[in-house]
């Protein structure tokens, strides 16, 4: 799986808040699961940037919860009380690649994976 389908995940889920389907963003989880240890960095940017492009504005804290060589967690807060948990951890059994989205909005949610 390449980074293509990352980005056209994000795509759609961007399409998503755009269209107000969800309200406004007020909370992201999203799951990671690579097939690599050096696309740990690679994907931790991708989605952080995602998440500053759903909130329109880049965080105001960025908290890395735990990193390790098998796994990134991070927590990120934006001072109009809204936030996103990213993980991103490595598949070393079955070496595949998974994405998993979940926005919650003021009037709705919207779930996305692989």
């Amino acid at each position: 799986m390449t980074s293509t389908f990352i980005e056209d995940l994000n795509s759609t889920s961007l399409n998503s808040i755009q269209n107000g389907d969800i309200g406004i963003p007020k909370f992201i989880r999203y799951i990671a699961i690579v097939n690599q240890s050096q696309k740990l960095k690679k994907y931790e940017k991708i989605i952080q940037d995602f998440t500053r492009s759903s909130f329109l504005k880049n965080e105001t804290q960025n908290i890395k919860v735990n990193d390790k060589s098998t796994y990134i967690t991070k927590l990120l807060k934006w001072d109009s009380g809204q936030g996103a948990i990213i993980t991103i951890s490595i598949d070393k059994i079955n070496l595949s690649e998974r994405f998993d989205v979940l926005i919650i909005g003021s009037n709705g949610s919207i779930y996305h994976s692989t």
